[in-house]
């Protein structure tokens, strides 16, 4: 919600994503999940088969348990590709 908050996050997501990048890891952005930061903010995301889920907390900062659950799917699918694949 914060706006200075929202361009620290972008800063800090592209260094977290370069700093992946140059030591050989994997990066899982949030952003693909719930929403990207530069875009406003979003407390809610309609999910397809699941409807509408609440995936931030009221401090605009944290995730709530619907939304870190869809982090914790994503999470698990791309584990799940690497050890497969």
């Amino acid at each position: 919600r914060d706006d200075r908050l929202q361009k620290g996050a972008l800063v800090e997501n592209e260094i977290f994503r370069e700093e992946a990048k140059n030591f050989g890891f994997d990066y899982l952005s949030t952003e693909e999940i719930v929403g990207p930061l530069n875009e406003p903010f979003r407390k809610y995301i309609d999910h397809p088969g699941k409807g509408r889920i609440t995936v931030r907390a009221d401090d605009g900062i944290h995730f709530t348990p619907g939304g870190l659950r869809l982090i914790n799917a994503s999470l698990v699918e791309l584990l799940r590709e690497r050890i497969s694949g």
